[in-house]
């Protein structure tokens, strides 16, 4: 199924299979992810082109329940992404439409 926003689409929401986080409040300037629960460990926010170019990486520390954090989506050319979380506790992540 498809979920949209204002011009970001996720494609194929893998996010809603372990509820730790969901997208929220997105528009087409930034892309904004919503933490359910808390993450003890740190993460890394990663947005990957369809060519596997990291486009955008930030490193994040622990996070707690309904922390949101966001990636900027403004100067990034339209088409489709793969929005990542990767921690030592493993790593999900969603293909979205920008």
């Amino acid at each position: 199924w498809s979920l949209s926003w204002s011009g970001i689409s996720a494609i194929n929401d893998l996010f809603s299979r372990n509820s730790y986080v969901k997208l929220v409040g997105n528009t087409p300037d930034k892309l904004s992810l919503l933490f359910n629960k808390s993450i003890n460990n740190k993460i890394q926010l990663q947005l990957t082109s369809l060519n596997g170019q990291v486009v955008y990486t930030r490193a994040i520390g622990k996070v707690t329940e309904g922390q949101t954090e966001s990636i900027p989506m403004a100067a990034l050319p339209k088409g489709v992404y793969f929005v990542s979380i990767l921690s030592k506790d493993g790593n999900f992540g969603t293909k979205i439409s920008h």
